[in-house]
């Protein structure tokens, strides 16, 4: 399964992106704290949270080599911070769905639409997709159900 950086608003995905390497946050906690307040995640860090080398310095790895010809590698220092491409807004808090695993946010602005309006749209959206079914044919017997839905929707 392909992995992802977890900045918000970043899209480097492993095997996507060329010439990107991905960290895992660090074994030090206040560290990985840190990391994670600077990124302004707004939800914990796990031992899955990667982070693209877009959000480091240069200075920020250390260049191995291995004799001549023989390659070099670069790894993130144990003391390294992200400070590139950080987000700008501030965190928004998420909770976990027990059962889902999904993630939602705290403080869900309330609906920005009117209930009634929002009814309203539903049935609409139900009533299209009930004549696109009519049109095709594959649906007898619709036709109470499409004129049920006329009363209430309008």
């Amino acid at each position: 399964m392909p992995y992802y950086c977890t900045v918000p608003r970043c899209t480097s995905m492993a095997g996507k992106a060329k010439n990107v390497s991905f960290h895992q946050f660090p074994r030090d906690e206040e560290l990985a704290k840190l990391w994670n307040k600077i990124l302004k995640r707004g939800k914990p860090y796990t031992k899955y949270s990667k982070v693209c080398s877009l959000h480091f310095k240069p200075e920020d790895y250390t260049i191995t080599s291995v004799g001549k010809n023989k390659g070099q590698w670069r790894t993130l220092r144990k003391d390294a911070i992200p400070s590139q491409n950080l987000p700008s807004d501030s965190p928004v808090p998420y909770q976990s769905h027990r059962n889902t695993g999904s993630w939602h946010s705290d403080n869900t602005p309330p609906s920005i639409i009117d209930p009634q309006v929002h009814q309203q749209m539903a049935q609409a959206i139900y009533l299209q997709t009930m004549l696109a079914i009519q049109a095709s044919g594959s649906v007898e017997g619709i036709n109470s159900s499409i004129g049920k839905m006329l009363c209430i929707c309008f």
